[in-house]
């Protein structure tokens, strides 16, 4: 069996990134708002991107022609502009008490980049294959552990205002008595209310995955997604309702739901307009 080819890499700093961004004519990759704005003088704007862009030449990822303009090599603009211009993006953020990473992915017709953060102004982006198995790499990569049967817990529409507040209760207060009244306040039944602050109060890891869909040249987006708790009692899944209301939708998530969720999610987003 002939082994498996590894997925092309570009590895970049902070500084190199920015650069390429200014090439494009862009400060922004979705998911990473504001962390390009850099807070300098022009003098130091200046010499930042002098160095960034000597240090893009020396590696053959940039090149200097002869009127001065700087070009990028064919990989290099095709995944960096991927992720400035893409059809269709999934970001993807976990956070616990102690940590919290990101992975975001940004796809167009034939290619999709992984974008991640394997140290702090330490940028990779990966080349994948269109036809990627994706939800198994957001399967892989989130930090969600559902329950391999439905949990005794139904379905309940709660204010999100209400629903925060338990949370906080829970997770800074370890209160559970007061996210439980929280969530009655915001709508939920008592006796799934009660059992729905059992779960916030084991909750370990909090992920996030936010799903976005494109179109040129207007320009507009569509933003669609949801959260999901886990704990060592299960996982829950948390999705506004997109009415106006202020509630959102709280649901126990076993192994199936959550694969058949990020599923519908991801087609939704890959959808011509």
């Amino acid at each position: 069996m002939s082994a498996k080819s590894p997925e092309p890499t570009l590895t970049l700093s902070q500084e190199e990134l920015y650069f390429l961004l200014v090439l494009l004519k862009s400060r922004r990759i979705p998911g990473m708002e504001g962390i390009f704005d850099v807070d300098a003088s022009e003098r130091e704007r200046t010499h930042l991107l002098d160095a960034a862009r000597r240090a893009l030449v020396a590696r053959g990822l940039v090149t200097l022609q002869v009127d001065g303009r700087a070009t990028m090599d064919e990989f290099t603009l095709a995944v960096i502009g991927t992720c400035v211009r893409p059809l269709f993006s999934v970001m993807m953020e976990n956070t616990a008490l102690d940590r919290s990473s990101g992975v975001f992915w940004h796809g167009i017709t034939g290619l999709i980049v992984e974008h991640t953060l394997p140290q702090q102004g330490i940028h990779r982006f990966r080349a994948l294959p269109a036809g990627t198995d994706l939800v198994g790499r957001i399967v892989s990569a989130a930090e969600v552990k559902p329950a391999e049967t439905n949990l005794p817990l139904a379905e309940v529409m709660v204010m999100e205002e209400a629903f925060a507040r338990a949370r906080k209760a829970s997770r800074d207060e370890a209160d559970e008595e007061a996210a439980r009244v929280a969530l009655v306040q915001g709508g939920a039944p008592a006796g799934e209310a009660e059992k729905l602050a059992a779960l916030l109060a084991q909750a370990e890891t909090s992920t996030t995955v936010a799903f976005a869909r494109r179109s040129y040249p207007e320009g507009g987006e569509e933003l669609f997604g949801g959260t999901a708790l886990s704990g060592p009692g299960g996982a829950i899944l948390t999705v506004p309702t997109g009415t106006g209301s202020g509630e959102v939708r709280v649901r126990p998530l076993n192994r199936q739901d959550w694969q058949g969720w990020l599923e519908m999610m991801l087609e939704v987003a890959q959808a011509s307009e």
